[in-house]
């Protein structure tokens, strides 16, 4: 289950979904449960809205959500 450490609100996922989007973003799984944002948030977030968190975990947030493709992992690895 991961749950939005903005919202509180959950979804339901697995390990095997968890430790592939890890391994894409050259990070753990937990922190991609610890930056998990919902897609509501994410656009939020997106267009400036702060949602109560700092530049740092924002920058990180943003590049931990949504899509990997097209992403290299220097650009991950850079907001780290």
């Amino acid at each position: 289950m991961l749950t939005c450490i903005v919202s509180g609100k959950t979804r339901i996922t697995n390990q095997e979904y968890l430790a592939n989007k890890a391994n894409k973003a050259s990070t753990t799984v937990e922190e991609i449960v610890s930056t998990y944002v919902t897609r509501e948030v994410l656009k939020n977030l997106r267009r400036g809205e702060k949602q109560g968190l700092n530049d740092q975990q924002i920058a990180r947030i943003l590049i931990l959500n949504g899509k990997q493709k097209g992403r290299k992992n220097s650009e991950v690895a850079v907001a780290a």
